[in-house]
């Protein structure tokens, strides 16, 4: 009753906030209801889904309610998993907003997803036990800081889901002793996640399921949950490619999932003129200041007065007898997605590059900080790649230029003028790969594994391999450059789904592409097609040339 009485609370203070969220904007559940069918499709087979959502903002869960609704066009019972308000720390909120209006707008949202779209909800606080929880919460109250990241629950290693949650929450990539309390808040979230979707899956005994991202406190839990259960799941998310262009990936999350996908996915047929000159283009036009090529790009309010900037550092580049572009991935965000066994987290990188900028006093080392990053303020926790590196170097070598992340020198300037480029692992490695420029990567991203980079093992490869590239006979290979432009294609135009429902701006929705929920049904829409047959049949969503 209690939790119920909360529940109610925090969705009419939600629904008082949602005037202000929609003020300026248009609101994609209401507007749903304006092109949905009257009436609820009927399930007409014994299939069910369970969508896990379990908190819920329209940015983040729209996809998954049009999922959800087009799989119900095609037969099936469709379940969803909604926290209610009952989770204390979740990826729902970070460091920087407010968690009470954060909690109450994802109640209020909640209620609206599972009504518009006609799913059967399951509530946390119907599904746990209150004294499950109560001693739960007491297991755990003493664990130091590293036996919570160690805890598992039920197989399950909620503990590492939970640092991933910290990470994320407070934008850092070291979680310090002073966070050991907010680590054990997200532990309660892990656990409590990876009960209620255990009961979930038990009450709904569904075909598959569906959930975003695959990682955190929230839906890594219930991702490996559902995994421990041997209940399929497809992971989905939007890509910077196009206008938040699909990603989805099975019973792994899709930011994992091309670090080792079957390369025989896109290196087995070799591709046709029109199509290299297709993706050369693409990447070509991205450098253009101000495009349009995808819906994010970092130096579209850059102007292109740069010049005595860019001139300033082409001469001091002009010093040395070679140079060795760095960009690096923003902290916290490199170490938990591209982390290696020799490269942990980005203070090995550091540590490793300013070996080497020691003992080759003759190589510019040029930090391109990421255009993303965001400087400290006041005392929030967040972590920038200059504070690593300050932090590893007191003094940084003569050799080093450090490019801070609001300059108008762009990576690509600084990749026209080096020899090499040198990764922790970033997406920046496929484009520089297929502009013909050697990447040394040490960490893992979307170019490992296939040929394309030099992937040191450890600091005595990395040494070795940079020496080679930074030769004056150096003749990069055609074979990874051949190899670039394919995957480059595969990664472009086959594993992002082009998004066909709704029109985005930046990931804001800007109204349907569907006059109606009618277009939503088998038949009507290619794509839609595409995606809910490989939901099913679990093949790999990537689109082939006949698709």
């Amino acid at each position: 009753m209690l939790y119920l009485m909360k529940k109610i609370i925090l969705g009419k203070i939600g629904h008082l906030l949602s005037f202000y969220r929609y003020r300026k904007k248009e609101d994609p559940f209401k507007t749903f209801c304006n092109i949905k069918l009257l009436e609820h499709p009927k399930v007409t087979s014994n299939k069910s889904l369970l969508v896990v959502p379990i908190r819920v903002s329209p940015t983040s869960n729209l996809f998954e309610g049009l999922i959800g609704y087009a799989m119900k066009l095609r037969g099936y019972k469709v379940y969803c998993l909604l926290d209610g308000g009952m989770l204390k720390r979740s990826e729902n909120s970070n460091v920087d907003s407010n968690y009470f209006i954060s909690n109450c707008l994802s109640v209020f949202e909640q209620k609206r997803f599972y009504k518009i779209f006609g799913f059967i909800p399951l509530y946390f606080d119907e599904l746990i036990d209150k004294k499950e929880v109560e001693s739960i919460a007491n297991d755990i109250e003493n664990l130091t800081k590293e036996e919570i990241v160690d805890f598992k629950f039920n197989g399950v290693k909620v503990g590492v889901h939970a640092q991933y949650g910290v990470m994320r929450y407070l934008k850092v990539e070291s979680i310090l002793n002073e966070h050991t309390e907010l680590l054990r808040e997200f532990l309660i979230t892990s656990i409590y996640t990876s009960l209620a979707t255990a009961k979930a899956a038990a009450k709904c005994n569904p075909d598959f399921a569906i959930i975003s991202h695959g990682c955190y406190s929230t839906w890594g839990a219930s991702l490996d949950t559902l995994k421990r259960k041997g209940i399929e799941t497809s992971v989905w998310g939007r890509g910077y490619i196009g206008n938040g262009n699909l990603l989805i990936s099975h019973n792994e999350s899709y930011l994992f999932d091309y670090i080792y996908e079957d390369n025989s996915l896109w290196d087995n047929e070799p591709l046709s003129f029109d199509n290299v000159e297709k993706i050369k283009n693409y990447y070509k036009n991205k450098r253009v200041r101000g495009n349009s090529v995808d819906g994010l790009s970092y130096y579209k309010k850059i102007d292109n007065d740069n010049h005595d900037e860019f001139k300033k550092l082409s001469i001091r580049n002009k010093k040395y007898k070679k140079s060795i572009g760095i960009f690096p991935n923003i902290p916290w965000d490199g170490t938990m997605f591209s982390a290696s066994k020799s490269f942990k987290n980005m203070k090995d990188f550091v540590q490793a590059f300013i070996i080497l900028a020691k003992e080759n006093q003759d190589t510019h080392f040029i930090i391109r900080a990421h255009p993303a990053e965001e400087e400290r303020k006041g005392n929030e926790s967040r972590e920038t790649f200059k504070d690593i590196l300050y932090n590893i170097s007191k003094e940084i070598p003569e050799n080093v230029t450090y490019i801070e992340p609001k300059s108008k020198v762009t990576s690509y300037q600084v990749s026209d003028i080096v020899n090499a480029a040198l990764m922790f692992g970033s997406t920046l490695s496929l484009e520089f790969s297929v502009a013909g420029l050697p990447v040394i990567q040490v960490g893992l991203t979307n170019t490992s594994n296939k040929g394309i980079v030099y992937e040191p093992k450890n600091l005595e490869e990395l040494k070795i391999i940079f020496k080679i590239v930074t030769e004056n006979d150096y003749i990069h290979p055609v074979s990874m450059h051949d190899r670039a432009i394919k995957y480059a294609y595969h990664w472009v135009y086959r594993k992002h789904i082009p998004e066909t429902l709704v029109n985005l701006k930046s990931l804001e929705f800007q109204g349907y592409k569907i006059e109606s929920t009618k277009d939503m049904a088998i038949g009507e829409n290619k794509i839609l097609d595409f995606i809910c047959n490989r939901l099913e049949t679990r093949e790999p969503v990537v689109i082939n040339d006949e698709s």
